[in-house]
């Protein structure tokens, strides 16, 4: 029979409060939104808050890749090789803003349920 110790208690709350880490920021927010019911109510924004910091950046790094290949003079032998690679870099930014503004409504979610009455939160002592 298995049964959750405190230290892996502990090491799932250092887990899920620290900031998403890795190149695979979807796997990684999706996992810790997975588990965020989990948390006490009033632990789940500063998670979602975490995510969104990292959407943001990543979001901020792919803009300025964007940008300056916005500034570059492309050779004619490169162009439909360019054109994809570009399709992919959009896809890549309408995808971080997709996940930025679905993790807002998410993050409004938590708000709203942890301004509820407690008689309202699922019963926490069956975990």
């Amino acid at each position: 029979m298995y049964r959750l110790t405190d230290a892996g208690r502990e090491e799932f709350r250092t887990w899920m409060t620290q900031a998403p880490a890795g190149p695979d920021l979807e796997t990684a927010a999706l996992s810790r939104l997975y588990f965020l019911g989990l948390l006490e109510p009033g632990e789940r924004a500063p998670v979602l808050h975490r995510i969104m910091t990292r959407i943001e950046a990543d979001l901020a790094t792919l803009s300025a890749l964007d940008a300056h290949l916005d500034t570059l003079d492309i050779p004619e032998r490169h162009r439909d090789l360019v054109t994809y690679q570009r399709a992919t870099l959009d896809y890549g930014i309408a995808s971080h803003r997709f996940a930025l503004d679905w993790f807002r409504a998410q993050l409004d979610r938590a708000q709203l349920d942890r301004a509820q009455p407690d008689c309202a939160q699922p019963d926490r002592a069956r975990e």
